[in-house]
């Protein structure tokens, strides 16, 4: 156990420190526990649905715990420490509750098994989640009740809130109780892990979404389009799983309720990842498997030799280890070709977290962010992927959805106001050596977009009602006392859906922008349902906001096209005379919408 904990607390904090914890989900749960733990906000982050709290999500008031121990070592490596320690520490009650039952022997191979299963080995190395602790609070529910302890309730209580479907081990364990006829103790657990998964689908997180519902749960998720789907690969999972034990959690009844009963919530959902090693989400079917293996052995051992039984089950899982980890301790899919000609899903079953080497950048992007940590905790940042786990415990780091270049900060002069360029072009790769810390009351943010790397905020573009309000909430959530432009080159001037900032904005304040040198020759219509102003060459052809403007329009010159949106819903078109030239600079553009915003307060 001591192992354990010492290489995957290294494997996992060399992966943080080399940038190989993404925002999904390391940047979510350190900023999640770091704004309670520092600012007494409720879980939140501007990862999900661009800033909320992590309830609209998931249910895991475990998180509060978790808040504080990083309260005592603020520090995003204490979320990865402990999830080794907890992971390992589920092995000893492992032991516990088999020992009872199996002896010393047997019991200690069965946690020695757990410690090598590719599935425990998965979650410890996809960045940090709070379901990390749940192998180890249902392995100690499963110890307090078998030894009739009146504290298992307490501990049920508590498995309970690692997340919104942890009833479902719960649920198990009533079932089993069944079987052996202990009917109060069976009822209490299955209402305890049904009306945990109701109040949480459909009262807690639906009251803390910005959308109002449960996101997991779709109108695809049960059909059998859903279920047959990735079914070589469900059934691969599904009859490999147990393998490193030997399938002796099948040997009985109860057995094979407790290893169903979690397995299908995994393969109702037509989702990969769901069903492979290198994820987090057989936290429940780790610790049920091995209690249904405590169950199995208890009758196989009249008939087997101990020894024997425990040099099959080491093997085994050494083995498995070996072909299927999704860690360095495989030989990175060896063997995979070979299985996969047994059963045609099998190579996608695990993702390889390699031993993690450090980017051609990574120098680059510790003298950043050093640079950034100046700054005062609530200046908004906006961050990419990888660089936002290391920012995350920043109230004001803002995540951009983006990939390199990571960190784009620029410091600059408009109208003689300080304003902070959030760029998404690729030369903010340019940017480094140049990259000054801007003083803290700064009047504009400015949102550039170029047309050829639209990609590059594609989480800012809304396409879809949801996204709609995801860019409500970005733009609402950024505490500042200026305005925000989100400006758009391009060389085509057709229509421009969806882009204005979001319903319920001052459109002085928040505004969509096209802009575009021209070539113009006559008459030129702009429209747009919500409003429209036009300026062409610096001067401002109407004042007010307009649905349509029909003007005449003649020589080479700058056209930009300011656009607002009341409903959620805009969009912007212009036609006629007119051709574009090209795309103007940062500056060009910027200042010009800039200067033809109002600056309330």
């Amino acid at each position: 156990m001591v192992l354990y904990v010492a290489w995957f607390s290294l494997y996992s904090v060399v992966r943080f420190d080399r940038f190989q914890m993404g925002a999904f989900d390391m940047g979510i749960f350190t900023q999640s526990t770091a704004t309670f733990a520092e600012h007494n906000l409720l879980l939140w982050n501007n990862v999900e649905f661009g800033g909320a709290s992590h309830f609209a999500v998931h249910n895991q008031p475990i998180l509060f715990l978790v808040g504080l121990i990083y309260k005592l070592f603020p520090n995003p490596r204490t979320l990865l420490i402990l999830q080794s320690f907890a992971l390992a520490l589920a092995s000893a009650f492992i032991y516990m509750f088999s020992k009872e039952k199996i002896g010393k022997t047997l019991a200690l191979v069965l946690a020695i098994s757990y410690l090598l299963h590719p599935a425990t080995h998965g979650i410890n190395a996809f960045d940090f989640h709070p379901v990390s602790l749940g192998p180890l609070l249902i392995a100690a529910t499963i110890y307090l009740l078998e030894k009739d302890s009146p504290f298992w309730p307490l501990l049920a209580l508590l498995s309970l809130t690692v997340k919104e479907d942890a009833g479902i081990a719960l649920i198990a364990l009533g079932m089993y109780y069944i079987l052996k006829k202990r009917l109060r103790r069976a009822i209490a657990l299955l209402i305890m892990g049904a009306l945990w998964i109701y109040v949480s689908i459909n009262v807690i997180i639906p009251h803390f979404s910005p959308i109002g519902k449960y996101l997991f749960i779709k109108k695809k998720t049960l059909t059998l389009e859903s279920l047959t789907c990735c079914y070589l690969q469900k059934l691969a999972y599904s009859l490999s799983f147990p393998l490193p034990i030997a399938y002796v959690n099948l040997l009985t009844i109860e057995g094979i309720l407790l290893y169903l009963i979690p397995l299908g919530e995994l393969i109702a959902y037509p989702i990969r990842s769901y069903y492979a090693y290198g994820f987090q989400y057989p936290y429940m079917l780790l610790p049920l498997t091995y209690f249904g293996a405590t169950l199995g052995l208890s009758k196989l051992k009249k008939k087997i030799a101990e020894r024997s039984i425990a040099y099959i089950i080491l093997t085994l899982t050494l083995l498995f280890m070996i072909v299927y980890d999704p860690t360095p301790l495989s030989l990175n899919g060896a063997f995979r070709p070979l299985l996969n000609e047994i059963y045609p899903s099998a190579a996608g079953l695990s993702k390889f977290y390699p031993w993690p080497s450090p980017s051609p950048h990574y120098h680059n992007l510790q003298l950043l962010l050093e640079k950034m940590r100046t700054l005062p905790e609530e200046f908004p940042i906006l961050v990419s992927d990888r660089a936002f786990t290391h920012m995350a415990d920043r109230l004001g780091t803002l995540y951009s959805g983006t990939y390199p270049p990571w960190v784009i900060v620029q410091d600059g002069q408009l109208d003689g106001k300080r304003a902070i360029v959030l760029t998404a072009s690729l030369v903010g790769w340019r940017l480094f050596n140049r990259l000054y810390v801007p003083i803290t009351n700064f009047d504009d943010i400015i949102v550039y977009v170029m047309r050829d790397k639209v990609g590059m905020v594609k989480q800012l573009i809304p396409w879809n009602e949801t996204q709609f309000k995801v860019l409500f909430i970005f733009f609402k959530n950024l505490r500042f006392k200026g305005k925000v432009v989100y400006a758009y080159y391009s060389d085509h001037l057709g229509s421009f859906w969806n882009w204005a900032p979001g319903p319920g904005l001052d459109p002085d304040r928040f505004s969509g922008a096209l802009c575009s040198y021209v070539k113009a020759s006559g008459r030129v219509v702009a429209k747009s349902d919500e409003g429209i102003k036009v300026i062409f060459n610096g001067k401002t052809i109407n004042e007010k906001w307009e649905k349509e403007i029909i003007m005449n329009l003649k020589g080479d010159g700058l056209l930009v096209v300011l656009f607002k949106d009341t409903k959620g819903r805009a969009w912007v078109k212009v036609e006629g005379s007119v051709t574009p030239l090209k795309g103007p600079s940062v500056e060009e553009c910027l200042k010009e919408v800039s200067a033809h915003l109002s600056l309330k307060r």
